[in-house]
C-alpha cells in the first residue's frame, strides 16, 4: 500500500544520509592513510639513498608533525543519525605510527651523520698515516709531497662536510 511505500522510502533515505555521512567520517580518516600505508623503513633508505639534505628532512619531518597536530584535532566520538563511533583507539594507532616515522627520521638522519663522520676520519686518518711514513727515496718524497699539496687542497671540503655534519647535529639536538 501507499502508506507502507512512503515509510519504506522514508527509512531509506534516512539510511541513505547515515551512511554518506558515515563515509564522509571515514574519508577524513583516509586523509592520514598514507602514515600506516607507506613502509617506513623502504621509505628511509631510500630517502638515505638520495643523500639527506637538512632542509629536505626538516621539511619532511615538519610535515608529520603537523599531521600529528591534525590527527589530534580529530574528534574521536561522532554521533551520526543513531549510530556513534568512537575512534579513539584509530586515532591512537595513527599518531603511532606517526611516532614510528618520527624515529625513522631520527634514526636515518643519526645513521647518515654517522656515516659521514666514519668517512672522514677513515679518509683523514689514511692520509695522516701515509703522510706521516718517512720516504726511503726522492720518489717516495715527491709523492708524498703531492699528496700534501692535494690534501691541502681538499682541506676546504672537508670544512664543507664538517659544517655539513655540524648541521646535521645541530638539528638532531633539536629535535631530541
Amino acid at each position: 500500500d501507499m502508506e507502507c511505500r512512503e515509510i519504506f522510502y522514508q527509512i531509506n533515505f534516512v539510511l541513505e544520509q547515515a551512511l554518506e555521512k558515515v563515509n564522509d567520517y571515514i574519508e577524513t580518516w583516509l586523509l592520514f592513510r598514507m602514515v600506516w600505508e607507506i613502509e617506513i623503513d623502504k621509505f628511509m633508505t631510500k630517502f638515505e639513498e638520495k643523500g639527506l639534505n637538512v632542509k629536505e628532512f626538516e621539511s619532511s619531518m615538519m610535515k608529520y608533525y603537523d599531521v600529528a597536530n591534525q590527527v589530534m584535532m580529530q574528534d574521536t566520538q561522532v554521533t551520526v543519525s543513531f549510530l556513534t563511533f568512537d575512534c579513539s583507539k584509530l586515532k591512537s594507532h595513527v599518531l603511532d605510527f606517526i611516532e614510528m616515522w618520527k624515529r625513522g627520521y631520527k634514526q636515518t638522519l643519526c645513521s647518515t651523520m654517522i656515516k659521514k663522520l666514519e668517512h672522514l676520519d677513515e679518509t683523514l686518518t689514511s692520509r695522516i698515516k701515509t703522510l706521516s711514513e718517512q720516504p726511503t727515496n726522492a720518489a717516495e718524497l715527491d709523492a708524498l709531497l703531492k699528496l700534501h699539496d692535494q690534501s691541502l687542497k681538499e682541506f676546504k671540503n672537508r670544512e664543507a662536510e664538517m659544517d655539513e655534519i655540524r648541521t646535521y647535529q645541530q638539528y638532531l639536538g633539536k629535535i631530541f
